[in-house]
Formats: structure tokens, sequence, C-alpha cells
């Protein structure tokens, strides 16, 4: 009972270093628009290099890693519906051409 609590109190301790990983994991990813099965690849061999990440269920990094990318997507529309509105554009022609672009 000792030694589950030793390791979960260390899980607990390694979860700051868990989230900036799986956040820069998904910047990465993000960077062209989409997230491609060779980064999500990626991810996998950077949490089996990782000791710090080895404490981890690999579900639960790849969880953190998507809650990332949902965030940086919404971000990246939010941003871009900015941009439109202050150059004058229809909201929904911006939407549109982004969404062709993410195609």
């Amino acid at each position: 009972m000792f030694d589950r609590f030793r390791k979960e109190l260390h899980r607990h301790r390694q979860r700051p270093f868990l989230e900036p990983v799986a956040a820069a994991c998904a910047l990465v990813g993000t960077a062209d628009g989409k997230v491609s099965f060779s980064e999500r690849a990626r991810l996998d061999a950077v949490v089996e290099s990782l000791y710090e990440l080895q404490l981890f269920d690999p579900q639960e990094v790849v969880n953190s890693f998507d809650e990332h990318v949902v965030t940086l997507a919404a971000d990246e529309h939010r941003i871009i519906d900015q941009i439109g509105a202050a150059l004058g554009f229809d909201s929904d022609a911006v939407a549109a051409a982004f969404d062709a672009l993410a195609e």
C-alpha cells in the first residue's frame, strides 16, 4: 500500500510536466492546421522516451494532447474571426474560407 501511495505521489508531482509537453506537441501538430497520424505516432514516441511521462497511462497523455488540440483550434478560429471583422468581412464568409483551407 505504501508503494502505491509513493507511486501516486510521484505521478502527481510529474503532472505539471505532462501538461506543457502535451501542449507543445499539440502546437507542433496543429501548425499546418491538422494533426496527422505520423504526428500522433510521434507523440507516442515522446511518451516512451521521457521517464516522467512513462509514469502515466498513455491514454492520459493522449487525452491531454487532444484537449490542447481542441483549444488551439478554437483560438485559431477566434483570432481569424477577429481579423476578418477588423477588415470588414462577413463572419460567415470568413468561416467558409477558413474551413476550405482546413480541408
